[in-house]
């Protein structure tokens, strides 16, 4: 039986159904890095479904070198989403899926780090209305003709968010974050915020805090528990590599292994494991009890 057999399918941190869950210990703030990195055209958005403790780094601005941490929470849009405020339960979103894949809602304070925040008829960050939601992520394709390159830009907008028909032109400034790497611990990028230009901005961090279970060390994962029961189906994802489903057979097994291979403990940077509903959400397979994301170094 490979290691991860041993260190995940006999493991009681398993989660299936609505077991228990063993909690991870809150990350520190300072944690938080600037990120170099670009995401690839076919990164697919899904993962960033949950729950993150967001920090903002000012590295500019009025409030340069300070930092601000909050809740983060984004959900999938649907065309089926309605307005919970009876003055506008009859809107239909306009925006499509596809442009407008995730909505959320943050409580963090914007403004303590110079950051406009300007909802002028649309929404505060704290809205959860589906129809003016307080944290709005656009998905932005393209072709750069001078450059002569495709591009794709994945922005999460804050406040001011609107879904409905009307079309508002402002110059008002504008806070966004740009969404630069999509990891299975968070999400990292920069941020901005302003009219024309930047009048602040710097970097930011959002750890995932919800149904998970995360380590740096391998080796602590292995536990003396039962094994999932026969039969469970539960998916494990490499990376961002496509997931793979697997059914446990009752006695610790199938071996999970990387490309045909075992892994050495040596090789993993974190695991993450996901309950039943996260694990359907984020890979819209509502057969799955549980999932596994593996982060290799």
């Amino acid at each position: 039986m490979s290691f991860l057999a041993r260190a995940l399918l006999g493991s009681a941190l398993i989660p299936v159904g609505s077991c228990a869950f063993r909690s991870e210990l809150p990350i520190s703030t300072s944690a938080c890095r600037p990120t170099k990195t670009s995401l690839a055209l076919d990164e697919t958005l899904g993962g960033m479904v949950g729950s993150y403790r967001l920090t903002l780094v000012a590295a500019f601005g009025p409030q340069k070198g300070k930092r601000s941490v909050g809740g983060l929470e984004l959900w999938r849009s649907d065309t089926s989403d309605r307005s919970p405020d009876p003055r506008f339960r009859t809107i239909r979103p306009t925006n499509s899926n596809e442009y407008i894949p995730l909505i959320g809602s943050s409580d963090l304070d914007f403004r303590s780090l110079g950051a406009a925040v300007q909802p002028t008829g649309g929404s505060s960050p704290s809205s959860r209305d589906p129809i003016y939601p307080g944290m709005m992520v656009s998905d932005d394709r393209g072709f750069d003709p001078d450059a002569q390159r495709r591009y794709r830009e994945v922005t999460i907008h804050v406040s001011d968010n609107r879904r409905d028909d009307v079309v508002v032109t402002s110059i008002m400034p504008r806070t966004s974050l740009r969404v630069r790497r999509i990891g299975l611990d968070g999400l990292f990028g920069t941020w901005g915020s302003g009219s024309f230009e930047d009048a602040a901005g710097g970097f930011w961090c959002a750890y995932r805090l919800s149904s998970r279970v995360r380590t740096d060390l391998p080796g602590s994962l292995i536990k003396h528990g039962n094994p999932l029961p026969a039969g469970t189906r539960f998916a494990v994802q490499f990376n961002n590599d496509p997931a793979i489903v697997l059914i446990a057979d009752g006695r610790g097994g199938p071996p999970i292994l990387y490309r045909g291979r075992e892994l050495n403990p040596d090789h993993l940077k974190s695991i993450i494991i996901l309950r039943t509903k996260e694990a359907r959400e984020r890979f819209r397979n509502q057969t799955i009890d549980a999932a596994i994301l593996i982060e290799l170094k």
